[in-house]
């Protein structure tokens, strides 16, 4: 009967230590995973302004040529244009209050 006991508690031992160390393996992985996570957001956050401030030099460009003349986009131009002048307004409207 003492033996099963001991066979019992070194089995048990055994396979607590099993835990222990997978547990220590996923709790690195999952640090590992957390920091990788968040290098892809800064990743992602830097490209998003990337791409932020591309759109806007070609909106700029875009205006820049339909204004010069060197494309048939004319409306698109004034349409712009209007839109910027709005957008002024507001902003004095808001100062003013």
């Amino acid at each position: 009967m003492t033996e099963d006991n001991i066979d019992i508690a070194q089995l048990l031992e055994e396979r607590t230590s099993i835990l222990i160390n997978r547990y220590k393996m996923l709790k690195d992985k999952y640090s590992k995973l957390e920091e990788e996570n968040r290098r892809l957001n800064d990743e992602l956050a830097n490209s998003n302004n990337s791409y932020s401030e591309l759109e806007s030099q070609f909106k700029i460009y875009r205006l820049a040529m339909s204004v010069s003349g060197q494309t048939e986009d004319k409306t698109e131009a004034k349409r712009r244009i209007n839109q910027i002048v709005r957008d002024i307004d507001k902003c004095i409207a808001l100062l003013n209050k």
